[in-house]
């Protein structure tokens, strides 16, 4: 598929090395054509509820890679103790987040990106790290060569567990993980995680 696209970009320089403008423009409209992203489509986050269906469901490993990942709560937590050996920053700049953020840290992924138009639906949501995640941005699956890895049937909870008993026993004053802390209590409590396995 690469070739060939390879191939229809040499064929629209050839013709606009010839002066035939139109001809390049029938090629591209034709063989390549440019696909707008869904402007009209409303971008909506993910609920972080779903976000743990989809994690859970996946044993929190990324479906593109296999890596086990971590929950980004439980990164976070670390860098609250050991911030200047464990840093992050809220826009998770380069120069000031440890790459553990990067490499582990577990994000719910569309497999048929939204601006392709992809909707919410969690057969359409995937554990990923964040390494796969950025790389995929708004590429499909087809177009980067990529296998979507079966869901995990592991025990690996991303360190949840642990972010939990942390925040229970240090009561640490973040609104974002006060949040998530509240929700991960009432999701053991109704038994959600239980079910996903």
């Amino acid at each position: 598929m690469v070739v060939e696209k390879q191939r229809w970009i040499k064929l629209v320089c050839q013709a606009l090395e010839d002066g035939k403008v139109k001809e390049a423009r029938k090629i591209v409209q034709l063989k390549y054509p440019f696909q707008s992203p869904h402007q009209n489509q409303q971008r909506t986050a993910i609920s972080n509820l779903k976000k743990l269906d989809v994690f859970y469901r996946d044993s929190f490993k990324c479906r593109y890679c296999g890596k086990e990942t971590i929950f980004a709560g439980t990164l976070m937590v670390i860098s609250r103790f050991i911030p200047e050996e464990f840093p992050y920053h809220p826009h998770w700049k380069w120069n000031a987040t440890h790459p553990a953020f990067w490499e582990l840290a577990s994000s719910c992924d569309h497999i048929l990106p939204k601006a392709r138009g992809g909707g919410d639906e969690i057969n359409n949501l995937v554990t990923s790290c964040y390494q796969c995640n950025s790389i995929k941005s708004n590429w499909t699956l087809e177009e980067l060569r990529w296998k979507l890895l079966e869901p995990s049937t592991s025990e690996w909870d991303g360190l949840i567990g642990m972010f939990v008993k942390i925040m229970d026993k240090h009561k640490i004053q973040n609104r974002y993980l006060r949040g998530w802390h509240r929700l991960l209590k009432s999701y053991e409590r109704v038994g959600k995680r239980g079910g996903q396995k």
